[in-house]
């Protein structure tokens, strides 16, 4: 399970308590600043959080602290900003010493941009690809190799416990009300409440159901990286499946869905 503790600390950054914590001190202006951006993150108007932080970030006294670096992070994660969310990630890693936990909350940020960064990179690749080739594909391969959408599947995967239902459409509401339940009672509402976002929270998951069934390419977005490492993590969960068809043989299926919840 995740360090909380790391999470727990952004959410009360503001005290004067994580100040006594990390034995460092700062002054009231920057004080206000870092809480007057913290106090916009959390109600999701991440311009304004941006713009307090930045000013604060000015100053050599919050450029060493992690928490301040980590939250500038978040901001940008938030914003989809994400060559600056690796910076600022980078830089709360570079200021905590190795076991801190911000060091480990802002590790988990930056896998989790990169990982976003080399997928936009994998898809402007692939079109570039496409556009090239277009006109040379081998159709038999194409067909061999795409993945099928889950709306136009002719035979949709099944999930454990939806067997002998009588049509595709049953199969599918079948399958929606399994998976809401498993994430309904896998998912760790405690990450949700310990970043500090408040109000209605939603992640967009999206996977594979590969031709052997296995549930693979998971693909999370947030406002925030631990949520979609927690996302992430309960799809992997997911049983194995028996594979979706076209045209009698098993094929990869693309599956989408919400994950929405509220954070008072």
């Amino acid at each position: 399970m995740y360090r909380l503790f790391a999470s727990f600390l952004l959410f009360n950054f503001f005290s004067f308590s994580i100040y006594a914590q990390t034995e460092i001190s700062i002054s009231k202006k920057n004080e206000k600043l870092l809480g007057q951006s913290y106090k916009y993150y959390s109600k999701k108007k991440f311009d304004k959080a941006l713009n307090y932080v930045e000013k604060a970030m000015q100053e050599s006294e919050v450029q060493d602290i992690a928490m301040a670096s980590l939250l500038e992070g978040n901001i940008h994660f938030a914003l989809d900003n994400l060559e600056e969310a690796k910076k600022a990630y980078v830089k709360a890693i570079q200021v905590s010493k190795p076991s801190d936990n911000a060091a480990y909350t802002a590790q988990i940020g930056l896998a989790r941009s990169m990982t976003k960064i080399n997928r936009r990179k994998e898809i402007e690749t692939k079109k570039k690809e496409r556009e090239a080739l277009k006109d040379s594909i081998d159709t038999e391969k194409k067909n061999k190799d795409k993945t099928t959408a889950f709306a136009i599947i002719e035979q949709v995967p099944i999930y454990p416990g939806c067997e002998g239902k009588i049509s595709n459409a049953a199969y599918k509401s079948c399958m929606q009300e399994k998976i809401t339940a498993h994430v309904s009672e896998n998912f760790n509402t405690g990450v949700s409440k310990a970043i500090g976002i408040k109000g209605k929270i939603n992640i967009n998951v999206q996977f594979k159901i590969s031709a052997q069934g296995d549930v693979i390419d998971i693909y999370a977005k947030a406002l925030n990286p631990l949520l979609e490492e927690e996302a992430i993590r309960v799809i992997q969960r997911l049983p194995n499946m028996q594979p979706g068809t076209q045209q009698g043989k098993p094929v990869n299926v693309i599956y989408g869905l919400p994950i929405i919840f509220q954070v008072n």
